[in-house]
């Protein structure tokens, strides 16, 4: 019906106990939101989401870290094989300098001796001295020289004279070997032993002058070693 009374709602309620009319409480709206109370505890699953995304991350720092230090070591370690295969090259460099070295050495020595001796030869062959070379040194000269001379009192060399010549410089390294020749004529057979070293400065007419006087005007049985 149009233009009538509304109806009054009554808002009001009796309280049962003292059966005075009081307002009644509002109902509540359910369009708008009910208001969250303060400091509300966050959601357990939202918080272990939380948590673990916090230890992912502090798991991944670690693994990170250690990454690095492993790059560090290996960077390191490589450095120090760059510098072990260095070291080894200038070893290998070195080497290969000295072996060529020690060769160009041998080849020297080897052109000296060749002088040396053909020198010596031709000393030989100027003074005549061809007939007193029929022993030559090698390694069992101590044999051979016990088989010719195998006792001083039984042989018929009553009177020898041994004159045993190297190089001044000793270039050829015998000075051990002659020492030890001198000490077998001279401890073993009594043998008269001199060395003579042929010097630089006319060395033939040195080596001819000392043979002279060696040997003396007696004249006794002599043995001229060359070495």
């Amino acid at each position: 019906m149009t233009g009538g009374v509304k109806k009054r709602i009554n808002t009001r309620a009796r309280d049962p106990a003292t059966g005075i009319f009081c307002s009644a409480p509002k109902p509540e709206s359910t369009s708008e939101p009910k208001a969250q109370p303060k400091n509300q505890p966050a959601d357990p699953a939202t918080a272990a989401n939380s948590v673990s995304e916090e230890q992912y991350n502090t798991l991944l720092d670690t693994i990170v870290k250690e990454h690095n230090r492993e790059i560090a070591r290996l960077t390191e370690s490589s450095r120090d094989v760059d510098r072990q295969m260095q070291e080894l090259e200038d070893k290998l460099e070195l080497f290969k300098k000295t072996e060529q070295q020690k060769q160009e050495a041998e080849e020297v020595i080897k052109q000296e001796e060749e002088r040396r001796g053909t020198y010596l030869q031709k000393m030989v062959r100027e003074h005549g001295l061809e007939e007193n070379c029929g022993i030559i040194w090698d390694g069992n000269f101590k044999e051979k020289l016990k088989k010719a001379f195998p006792d001083r009192r039984s042989n018929r060399y009553t009177s020898v004279k041994v004159l045993i010549v190297q190089c001044s410089s000793d270039d050829l390294g015998v000075s051990e070997e002659v020492d030890n020749l001198t000490n077998v004529f001279r401890h073993s057979y009594s043998f008269n032993v001199a060395k003579f070293s042929i010097p630089d400065l006319e060395p033939a007419n040195a080596l001819s002058s000392r043979v002279r006087e060696f040997i003396g005007d007696v004249s006794p049985d002599t043995l001229l070693i060359f070495a």
